[in-house]
């Protein structure tokens, strides 16, 4: 490359050049010292000195390599000039860290839950289903069992392993209603196993629970824990009468606008109608089979 360090442009060119370097992927040693001889060279512009050293600091971020990351990053927070880059190195930084962080949480999650799990089955008191699914009866029931399609009215309080809560209707101080077949696997099978008055303490595998997809605060692969009072099976409404009220007449247009007023017998005169007689009823004849012979 064709010394330049007397020309303004000097600093791009070299930039420009270790870049294509790096990017080629067959030279990035030669780029990284192209930026390293400019991040040292006093001759080519304070800016170019500070992107130099941005560039290396990426590379470092690249590489996963924390010694040379935070020398660079050390220098450009020295550099009066470097401000911007610096905020920016920063923010790509954590941006960094918060894809590592996101890529490596559901195998964290899920080698933490099942630790959890394998300590909870020990405890005593806690049954296992043949899903997985673990509780403890912290108070039993004397009601009956709601089904699938049955909507119930339950208490409940969840967290996750760590303590944190998530959702709580106890905080809340209000209970909840649905339908047992309309929540999540662990629920749905837990609440079919218990009476109405029982409490219990449900630990959910999370493939019982969100799976690896998570939902809002509950991260992948998290394993839940609920305290469930099971406070009330909700009885079946009625069906509507289809019979409009005797009382009540409905206009054309389907509103309701007048009551009706019961006519006493009196009030009825009586009329000559006559009343038709009966037709008479038709002689039965049995049936005659085709081909018959005298």
């Amino acid at each position: 490359m064709e010394r330049l360090e007397g020309n303004p442009l000097y600093g791009r060119v070299a930039l420009g050049h270790a870049v294509s370097l790096i990017k080629g992927g067959g030279s990035i040693g030669q780029g990284k010292q192209a930026l390293v001889a400019l991040a040292g060279n006093e001759e080519v512009l304070p800016t170019d000195r500070a992107e130099a050293r941005f560039l290396l600091a990426l590379q470092a971020i690249g590489e996963e390599d924390e010694l040379n990351y935070e020398k660079y990053r050390t220098e450009l927070g020295e550099d009066q000039n470097a401000s911007y880059f610096l905020v920016r190195l920063e923010e790509l930084k954590r941006t960094k860290n918060l894809l590592a962080v996101a890529k490596s949480l559901p195998a964290v999650n899920a080698d933490n839950g099942a630790k959890f799990l394998s300590e909870i089955k020990t405890k005593k008191g806690v049954t296992e289903t043949e899903s997985g699914l673990l509780y403890e009866a912290l108070k039993e029931g004397t009601g009956e069992m709601p089904t699938a399609e049955d909507e119930v009215e339950v208490h409940y309080h969840g967290s996750l392993i760590n303590g944190e809560v998530f959702d709580s209707s106890v905080d809340r101080g209000e209970p909840s209603k649905f339908r047992v077949g309309g929540v999540i696997k662990g629920w749905t099978e837990a609440l079919q196993l218990m009476k109405v008055g029982a409490k219990w303490k449900l630990y959910i595998p999370s493939d019982l629970a969100y799976g690896e997809r998570g939902n809002n605060s509950i991260g992948p692969n998290e394993v839940l824990i609920f305290e469930v009072e099971l406070l009330g099976i909700t009885p079946e409404e009625e069906p509507e009468s289809l019979l409009t009220d005797v009382n009540q007449t409905v206009d054309p247009q389907g509103e309701t606008n007048q009551t009706l007023v019961p006519v006493p017998a009196k009030m009825i005169e009586p009329t000559n109608v006559e009343v038709p007689k009966p037709l008479p009823k038709p002689e039965r004849t049995e049936p005659v089979e085709e081909n018959s012979t005298e």
